[in-house]
């Protein structure tokens, strides 16, 4: 594997910005791909962490340093804290970086995501949001039964969070935690939107209620109809018991992603949940769907990510679910 150190980062290899948990992940996934990269850090204790975990020596300084010293690559993966998601890419896209992969939500605010749809847009980039639960196994066995059992009539889905933790956890900045949905939870709603559509703003209905000290609203419901017709339905109690779920149902069956990692069916006029054995695939060897992220990705089919107009458009949405 040739990483560059400082001394010699090359003209239009892929930049991996970040050191934390994430950019582990990616590294992992670019070297069974065989790619050629670049890692960009920041602080010695994390790029030197980096360094211990991987044999691979970040270039330090940060990223405006790198951009400062270094010729501007092509494509960039964007891995650092959510907090810092929008400056980093807002600094990209300036730069000229014409292909990014966003880890997700790509801002903590409907305005940061709006400003980085102009400019990619102005820029002529491309500029992806990555929901890498669009491409769990599970969810593409599931899009294969759609294909031959469709359309769907009705999608429920929860995105209950786990309260009584995050109220306690100090590793989570607090306008992170503030906006859980659009760091967190999102992840379920965007996988909802990708298999229905996103809601008809006039036929839906969204409320909330509720508070904690470290989020409000904590109880999230909600209905409507989708752009293709699918009549949905939410919720979520942030503080009860519950897991992130998808039910889809058809004519013939109602299939059940929960975990999402799972798929299981009940076939009509039945009650037994059935279990769909996913087939084994190099896939599984690395963090859940971020192989075939990266793929498309790196393909020049792309249908399947989250493009910065649909985050946009999906915001909207969000912040009618949130209450914020």
């Amino acid at each position: 594997m040739n990483i560059s150190t400082s001394h010699n980062a090359q003209k239009n290899h892929l930049w991996l910005i970040g050191t934390g948990y994430m950019a582990l992940e990616y590294t992992k996934v670019l070297n069974f791909l065989k790619k050629k990269y670049n890692v960009i850090g920041r602080s010695k204790n994390s790029c030197d962490k980096f360094f211990n975990e991987t044999n691979i020596n970040p270039i330090r300084g940060g990223l405006l340093s790198a951009l400062n010293n270094y010729e501007i690559p092509k494509q960039v993966i964007v891995s650092v804290s959510i907090e810092n998601l929008f400056e980093c890419t807002y600094e990209l896209l300036n730069r000229g970086v014409k292909e990014i992969l966003l880890e997700k939500p790509g801002g903590l605010n409907i305005n940061e995501i709006k400003i980085l749809k102009d400019l990619e847009i102005k820029n002529n980039a491309r500029l992806y949001i990555a929901y890498n639960r669009r491409f769990y196994t599970s969810v593409i066995k599931l899009l294969e039964l759609l294909a031959n059992d469709k359309p769907i009539k009705s999608l429920n889905f929860e995105f209950t969070e786990f309260g009584h933790k995050l109220k306690n956890d100090n590793s989570i900045k607090k306008n992170v935690l503030n906006k859980w949905l659009y760091a967190n939870s999102s992840h379920v709603i965007d996988l909802a939107f990708f298999l229905m559509g996103k809601p008809k703003k006039n036929q839906s209905s969204f409320y909330t209620s509720g508070y904690s000290i470290w989020h409000k609203p904590i109880r999230f419901h909600g209905s409507g109809i989708s752009i293709n017709n699918v009549q949905y339905s939410y919720k979520a109690d942030w503080e009860s018991q519950g897991r992130w779920g998808i039910e889809v149902l058809t004519n013939n069956y109602k299939y059940i992603l929960q975990p999402l990692e799972e798929l299981h069916y009940i076939k009509k006029g039945e009650f037994i949940k059935q279990k769909i054995y996913l087939k084994k695939t190099i896939e599984d060897n690395f963090k859940p769907g971020l192989l075939n992220q990266c793929e498309a990705f790196f393909s020049e089919d792309s249908s399947s990510l989250c493009n910065i107009s649909e985050q946009y458009e999906h915001f909207e949405f969000y912040q009618k679910i949130s209450g914020y």
